[in-house]
């Protein structure tokens, strides 16, 4: 006799579903039946359940030996979740919440809810039971979306999977309102199922983290929209961070409508990996790029140290965790120049960056045309590194940067550099004298026609040599900032002995004049217009960070950045203490939230303050996020 294909659809509030695992476990029981009943046969039945009536209907089966005796079909439900090694064997479990004769379709009154599983089993007067379904199996916590299918959405804060910032996000739906226990637990907690086939956490382990407890917490209403989230920020319960491993989240939940108390237990694991490099390349010297390029993505926020060594190096980790340069050989950390080229030290927030190498050794010399060995290693605060040897990683991250020189880059030039341009203060300045200037200043720029190495400045004044300043160099740019403003009228004349990277000098003098409008305000007021003309944020739009905002003090002074939107909220706000002279504040789209900023058009805020007066300067600017 063959039997017809048996499929019921169960339209009801939600989907269910079942594991392989699960069919696994049934069809030990199933084979036990059948040994008992050698008549029967087995049917695999596909449960749906919709989202709007519980009519329950399903095709007709035949009785193997009559195709006239009328069938019982019985409609069994048990509380709980099917998992292994719980079963549900419906000649001994379960309760009938319906039967119907012939008739393959059942309506049942009010909405079902709650953790259960169902079974439909067939019967005649002529042969017994011979067959019953699948379980189905309704879970009481499921996914967003009215699906009721067992499980959490899990991502973390971009979105993603890997534990970008130490952020996880657990979101989830519930029947009815609720009150949840969310707990974490460390990796290598032992885990059980109960008899009502909840999958919880065996014994009373120690949480890492307890996210809530017996928090309310929503249904998903009628048409299943909403969802619920929570979030961990892979921290203990003392607030540090914790170690590497797959972590364990139980979720508790208990509704008292209903009879059993506890509607649902059930555990997901979450990966951690605190920090690591999800990204990493190189952009190499070449004779239209003087600046070589190293850039990577970080997911948290840590201390990055990059080493580039001569060229065929490899690199391993000291017993700080950070990146080293091996010797020729291979076997011995080498921080002698003899292997290590440049050293280049950052401390950054969890995103994208790209850092940049003149070419230069750690004296300033420009190296020679080669693939050198590049290596980068991260720790954060509590001493998580993005890579380590003991956790089964090769080593630090590792790369070339490809340098090939034209010959006036090479490091065999003898050519010294020459001067280009003047800036005192902003003004251009004529070459060999004679420009008269109007503001007072406290910085002074010279472009020189190659890359920069270690420069020497002198200024002086009416008032004779200018004591102090600073000078540094950044690809063909010198600063030079002095220490106070100059803002006293008169002839002022400089020196600068300009060296190109490979140790080539140049010495040149210039002069100018602070003519009397310079010195006719107050050193206030010149602070003011100062301040507010040299404001530039750029990119604007920026697409991607880092908005750079550059400004120019003339007195040493904190400055505030505040962001707001258009509804006059703030998304942002640091304060940082400057030295007079230009500076450039890097911000990364990172809100006061630790979330990146949407698109849409803000307002800037600068506020300077020197302790004698404060000024407030407000700019547009735009995000279009790439």
């Amino acid at each position: 006799m063959r039997y017809a294909d048996i499929r019921l659809f169960l339209r009801g509030i939600g989907n269910f579903s079942m594991h392989g695992s699960r069919l696994r476990g049934l069809t030990a029981g199933l084979v036990l039946a059948m040994a008992l009943l050698p008549q029967c046969s087995h049917a695999s039945f596909n449960l749906t359940l919709s989202p709007l009536t519980n009519i329950y209907s399903w095709a007709a089966t035949t009785d193997p030996s009559s195709t006239t005796a009328k069938v019982l079909y019985y409609v069994k439900q048990k509380f709980g979740m099917f998992h292994e090694p719980v079963t549900f064997n419906p000649l001994t479990e379960g309760t009938t919440i319906a039967t119907v004769f012939d008739n393959t379709s059942v309506t049942l009154g009010g909405r079902m809810t709650g953790s259960f599983c169902t079974i439909v089993l067939a019967s005649t007067t002529v042969s017994g039971i011979f067959d019953w379904s699948i379980p189905g199996c309704h879970s009481y916590l499921h996914y967003p979306g009215g699906g009721n299918q067992e499980g959490i959405y899990r991502v973390d804060g971009s979105g993603t999977q890997i534990g970008f910032n130490q952020q996880w996000y657990l979101k989830y739906s519930l029947d009815q309102d609720s009150l949840v226990t969310l707990s974490i637990y460390p990796p290598g907690t032992s885990l059980t199922t109960d008899t009502s086939g909840f999958l919880s956490v065996s014994g009373s382990p120690t949480p890492t983290k307890v996210i809530v407890s017996s928090t309310p917490r929503s249904g998903e209403t009628f048409d299943g929209s909403f969802m619920n989230t929570e979030m961990w920020d892979s921290r203990n319960s003392s607030g540090n961070t914790v170690s590497n491993g797959i972590y364990f989240a139980q979720f508790i939940v208990t509704n008292s409508l209903f009879t059993q108390t506890t509607r649902y237990i059930g555990v997901y694991t979450i990966p951690v990996d605190i920090i690591r490099f999800t990204a990493f390349s190189t952009e190499g010297i070449s004779p239209t790029s003087s600046l070589a390029k190293i850039n990577y993505t970080i997911t948290g926020d840590a201390t990055v140290r990059i080493v580039v060594a001569k060229p065929g190096r490899r690199f391993s980790f000291d017993g700080n965790g950070d990146v080293q340069s091996l010797n020729a050989a291979g076997s011995d950390i080498d921080t002698s120049t003899e292997s290590v080229v440049q050293v280049l030290t950052y401390n950054k927030r969890a995103g994208s960056y790209s850092e940049t190498w003149n070419g230069t050794d750690t004296a300033g010399v420009a190296v020679s045309s080669g693939i050198y060995s590049i290596g980068l290693s991260a720790r954060d605060a509590f001493g998580n590194q993005a890579l380590n040897l003991s956790g089964g990683h090769d080593g630090p991250v590792q790369g070339t940067i490809p340098v090939e020189r034209s010959a006036s880059q090479s490091a065999t030039d003898t050519t010294a550099p020459t001067l280009t341009a003047i800036a005192v203060g902003g003004t251009s300045i004529a070459l060999g004298g004679g420009t008269s200037i109007s503001n007072s200043f406290t910085s002074i720029l010279f472009t020189l026609n190659e890359i920069a190495g270690t420069c020497t400045v002198s200024l002086t004044g009416p008032g004779g040599l200018v004591a102090g300043g600073s000078v540094s160099a950044s690809s063909n740019t010198v600063t030079y900032s002095t220490s106070t403003v100059q803002s006293s009228t008169g002839n002022y004349t400089l020196s600068i002995i300009a060296r190109d990277a490979n140790g080539n000098a140049n010495t040149f003098t210039d002069s100018f004049a602070l003519s009397a409008a310079g010195g006719g305000g107050s050193a206030a007021q010149s602070f003011d217009d100062v301040f507010k003309s040299s404001i530039k944020a750029y990119p604007n739009p920026v697409r991607r960070a880092p908005l750079n905002i550059k400004f120019t003090l003339t007195a040493a002074a904190s400055v505030d950045f505040d962001l707001f939107n258009l509804l006059g909220e703030r998304a942002f706000h640091a304060t940082m203490s400057y030295p007079a002279g230009t500076q450039t504040f890097p911000w990364d789209l990172i809100n006061d939230a630790s979330n990146t900023v949407g698109n849409g058009v803000y307002l800037l805020r600068l506020s300077a303050n020197t302790g004698r007066q404060t000024v407030r300067v407000t700019k547009k600017v735009m995000v279009i996020r790439e």
